[in-house]
């Protein structure tokens, strides 16, 4: 799996394209979960970007991110707004429910057949990896994780390998760092 440092992903900001599946609240909370997902287009060629829109947009769920076949990140939502993308939802080891105020979602387009693409992983490593730094992120989880009854995604996904290559992102705390220490179940 190649390393978020050697991998610069291309990012497509869609954001003036989706006006759905999420909403500003007035009171912004802060998010410290990112939750991992895998979806694919059911109507059109599977890894059709468009096509997943058109599906998200028909559901009315969307994610804050995206990440394609090829590793681009697309951003579709602003991390202040709460995407409908969690679900009905529980936070492992917690009582927190409907986790979507709190979470950040990351869809990756793959289907139940099809690993995510080594362009996949270094452009989720580098988003983590961005979100980690800006934000007091505490927990990386799939949606299998907050979901289990409903969900079995990301599928094909390598968590272990995944968690291998995070862990070196994890830089110590400097005196004078604003960013919280986490205690991130990874």
């Amino acid at each position: 799996m190649p390393t978020a440092e050697l991998y610069v992903p291309e990012v497509v900001d869609m954001r003036s394209r989706i006006d759905f599946g999420h909403f500003l609240p007035q009171h912004v909370k802060p998010k410290d979960i990112i939750v991992i997902h895998s979806t694919y287009s059911i109507h059109d060629y599977a890894y059709s970007l468009d096509g997943v829109v058109a599906q998200f947009r028909h559901y009315n769920v969307c994610p804050h991110y995206i990440i394609d076949r090829d590793g681009r990140i697309i951003i579709t939502v602003d991390d202040d707004c709460i995407a409908y993308h969690a679900g009905r939802s529980t936070l492992p080891g917690t009582d927190r429910r409907n986790v979507n105020a709190e979470a950040f979602g990351i869809e990756i387009i793959n289907t139940p057949w099809s690993a995510p693409t080594p362009r996949q992983y270094a452009a989720l490593l580098y988003l983590t990896g961005h979100l980690r730094h800006r934000y007091r992120i505490a927990y990386i989880v799939r949606h299998s994780d907050i979901s289990p009854q409903l969900k079995d995604d990301p599928w094909m996904f390598d968590w272990q390998r995944f968690n291998r290559a995070l862990k070196p992102q994890v830089r110590p705390r400097k005196k004078g760092d604003r960013k919280q220490e986490t205690g991130d179940s990874i």
